[in-house]
């Protein structure tokens, strides 16, 4: 059973890759800009897996953290479970502001655009952050 659950896994993935034209990647191919923020924020973690796609790399750690990268070592993405981690990534008035107001969430994934943060709450609360707050 359990080598008919990866199977089908492997084959999800390998059509959505192929939806979102992504494709796997070698540790060995990153940037290292992009292996420098990876190793400077999450030390403590290993890369399980690797993904490309025209703008960015899709990094997902082995307890299941995702960070989107670009090739010039800039986060655009960042979902996981370990809050520390994100507040030391997001600017301060960002984390004071979400401590001060939702003091019983906790931050599980923030993202960046061209007009500022996104930012998830474990308590399904979803905050934007101009770049100007």
């Amino acid at each position: 059973m359990k080598q008919a659950n990866s199977f089908f896994k492997q084959i999800i993935t390998t059509v959505t890759n192929k939806m979102h034209n992504r494709k796997s990647v070698n540790y060995k191919e990153l940037p290292a800009k992009v292996k420098a923020f990876a190793h400077l924020h999450f030390a403590d973690l290993s890369i399980a897996y690797v993904e490309k796609n025209e703008s960015n790399y899709t990094l997902t750690l082995n307890d299941g953290t995702e960070l989107s990268i670009s090739k010039d070592g800039i986060w655009e993405r960042i979902a996981c479970m370990h809050e520390s981690e994100l507040i030391s990534i997001l600017p301060p008035n960002i984390t004071s502001n979400i401590k001060k107001f939702f003091s019983n969430a906790k931050i599980v994934s923030a993202r960046k655009n061209a007009k500022g943060y996104i930012i998830e709450l474990s308590n399904a609360v979803s905050i934007k952050y101009n770049y100007t707050a």
